[in-house]
């Protein structure tokens, strides 16, 4: 436990003095409250006796009730918004929309020139297609259940790491409100299901860590490097996520002195990278240079370019990720 705190404590050091100046003078009241019932929490839990009763366990079904409970609020929250004539209108979702209506018409698996990756046009093409000619309701639908997969992925982490349901069900219960993913859930963007993605194939690969030789722990390993493959195939930030995953569960079999593991780490890897192989080959067919995606994504296709090379979107995550976590970041420290 204080191995792991240790080290999400160097995870987020990166960007911590940033969200202290910023988070500090640019929360509003509300969330300084939050920050104020956090730091109370931490409190009481640093004065908790180690005699006091323990806390009552909860039950898989009753984490399971909390999480749909969750994503209930979240489609509640977000039909509200829709009544009442509110919506998140993002460059991107048109381009993605069209695109995923081409699919549904004549499936492809790549286009030229494209910076994002296809899996989007997957999954909603083949709701539009489905559903028959229905493509604004298919789409919605899709788009709909994305609010449920940060949820399970945020629960399953949290549950690995700490090894207790509680604290994933806590977890769960503070991501709820957060208002930026209950706007990403209504357009066709791939953070949310590349989030849960991420995060559960993350959780089954450390549970397979854990696990005695056997059928459980090669589900747990086909599952996490399943769960991964999919997040590549909706954006390329999971590619650098895939990259670095990969190489720290390496460095912890090597320090582990567990080389007979490595042949665990090569079948995750495989099959973690799959789709990647499958898009690069797919470019180097239809360009003539497999990397040309990263070409893509750096300089952008599109009016709607993106902001910065590859190389500096990668070295830019720690910071984004403790300016993300400013709203828990008592919490996050706290670990």
């Amino acid at each position: 436990m204080r191995l792991t705190a240790w080290r999400i404590r160097r995870l987020l050091a990166a960007g911590v003095s940033n969200v202290v100046y910023t988070g500090v003078f640019e929360l509003d009241p509300v969330e300084r409250v939050g920050w104020a019932l956090q730091i109370g929490l931490i409190a009481w839990l640093l004065r908790r006796r180690p005699e006091s009763a323990p806390l009552p366990p909860l039950s898989t079904a009753s984490c399971a009730l909390i999480v749909l409970a969750g994503w209930i609020w979240r489609l509640a929250y977000g039909f509200t918004l829709e009544a009442g004539d509110f919506a998140l209108w993002i460059g991107d979702d048109p381009l993605r929309f069209l695109r995923a209506w081409d699919w549904s018409q004549s499936p492809f698996l790549a286009l030229p020139r494209d910076p994002w990756i296809a899996g989007t046009y997957y999954l909603h093409g083949s709701a539009m297609w489905l559903l028959g000619g229905q493509a604004i309701y298919s789409s919605k639908f899709v788009s709909a259940c994305y609010g449920l997969l940060p949820l399970v992925g945020v629960y399953l982490f949290a549950r690995a790491v700490f090894e207790r349901r509680e604290i994933g069900a806590v977890a769960v219960v503070l991501v709820t409100p957060w208002w930026i993913q209950v706007l990403l859930e209504t357009g066709l963007m791939t953070e949310l299901p590349v989030t849960g993605l991420l995060l559960g194939g993350t959780a089954c690969l450390l549970w397979g860590l854990r696990a005695a030789p056997g059928r459980r722990r090669i589900g747990l390993h086909a599952g996490g490097a399943l769960a991964l493959a999919a997040a590549t195939a909706l954006h390329l930030v999971a590619w650098i996520h895939l990259a670095v995953l990969q190489l720290g569960f390496l460095l912890a079999r090597l320090l582990g002195r567990r080389p007979a593991r490595l042949r665990e780490w090569t079948f995750t890897t495989v099959g973690s990278g799959l789709f990647c192989a499958l898009w690069l080959f797919a470019q180097w067919r239809m360009t003539g240079n497999p990397a040309a995606q990263f070409a893509y994504a750096g300089a952008g296709s599109t009016p709607y370019k993106l902001s910065g090379s590859v190389l500096q979107n990668a070295t830019i995550y720690p910071v984004s990720l403790g300016f993300s976590l400013r709203y828990l970041l008592p919490l996050a420290l706290f670990g």
